[in-house]
């Protein structure tokens, strides 16, 4: 008879050759503990990492220049182990973010140190093949703005693929074919104030609203969504009205549930949101973290475990859905600069 265990998350950690890679690490679901399973060292710094159902994505530095390297891997994940399943490479470019869709088949990312949006194909045994790279055009590239893709995802209705800008604070949309051919789309773009670091932009579960991080103003913009038009209806800061430090929203994530989710580096906590009827964000909490908090996962819709890059450690905090609380736990794991995380539900006998 087959059964759930505890997830496994996977944490792309930097730092020196030693300790840079992926952490398997296993996380108890009654305890909220955490505990190291396998570390796998990696022969350059990773990047992030995306877990779509049983494969891990990573992208990860081309530190040897060569145009066989760089790019993404992408693990099968096992109770207890990572196996290799292929690497796919395109020029040896690096990138930084990656976005599957397993629906359609199709892997997007974004360059790191070229602007640049890529499309790949995955074949049905799991190998990916590069269909096409093609460099950003931005309508508002000037001496002092120079593009930098920073994220890539899909709309909630699959008609555009989008990549977030932070160098000219725009969204720019994409059409895609099943052949992987990308051609931009001319007619929608979404702008934001100059300097506001736009970071990420996703849906809520029923895709009829999204929400835009602006990073540098910790703000997050909602607007009704409905085939291509974006209709604004709100602002909502992601720090508490009275801190006055400087701040930086690094990652924003929306469960299935209906919560979002945004680490805050400079007040070092994690705000949490209900998204409500009419699309809107209602503040519940701002749960205070380790130093440097960059990206989050949330396990099992009862824990968020926050990675906490400049405290070099993993935390982990209880989720209370019913009396919308998130509450700091004493576990957790300790890991050099990590960087990203994604999880897995691993099913075993």
């Amino acid at each position: 008879m087959w059964r759930p265990i505890n997830p496994y998350g996977v944490v792309a950690a930097t730092g020196e050759k030693k300790t840079r890679g992926l952490y398997m690490i296993y996380i108890d679901i009654e305890s909220g503990e955490l505990f190291l399973k396998r570390h796998l060292s990696t022969h350059s710094e990773p990047i992030s990492c995306a877990v779509r159902g049983r494969i891990l994505y990573m992208t990860y530095q081309n530190d040897s220049g060569r145009a066989a390297d760089g790019g993404i891997l992408n693990y099968s994940i096992m109770p207890g182990q990572l196996s290799l399943v292929s690497r796919l490479a395109y020029h040896g470019h690096t990138f930084k973010q990656v976005c599957v869709q397993p629906e359609t088949h199709h892997v997007f990312a974004v360059g790191l140190s070229h602007p640049e949006v890529a499309c790949g194909l995955m074949e049905t045994k799991n190998p990916l093949k590069m269909k096409e790279l093609k460099h950003l055009l931005s309508r508002r590239v000037t001496e002092q703005q120079v593009s930098e893709p920073v994220f890539v995802g899909v709309t909630s209705d699959q008609k555009r693929m989008y990549c977030v800008d932070r160098g000219t604070d725009e969204i720019l949309f994409y059409t895609y074919d099943p052949q992987g051919t990308l051609k931009k789309d001319e007619e929608h773009l979404l702008c934001f104030e100059t300097g506001s670091g736009v970071s990420r932009m996703l849906f809520s579960p029923d895709g009829q609203y999204a929400y835009v991080l602006l990073s540098k103003l910790s703000l997050i913009k909602v607007y009704r969504y409905h085939d291509l038009s974006f209709e604004w209806i709100q602002d909502v800061s992601t720090i508490p009205d009275d801190f006055e430090g400087e701040n930086v929203a690094c990652s924003m994530h929306v469960d299935d549930h209906g919560f979002v989710f945004v680490t805050n580096d400079g007040h070092a906590s994690v705000a949490f949101l209900k998204i409500q009827e009419d699309g809107t964000l209602l503040k519940k909490d701002h749960t205070s973290c380790g130093e440097g908090p960059c990206d989050l996962t949330i396990v099992d819709h009862h824990y968020v475990v926050v990675v906490c890059q400049k405290q070099g450690r993993l935390e982990v905090m209880s989720l209370d859905e019913e009396n919308q609380r998130l509450t700091p736990l004493r576990t957790g794991y300790p890991i050099y600069s990590p960087i990203s995380i994604a999880h897995s539900d691993i099913i075993t006998r």
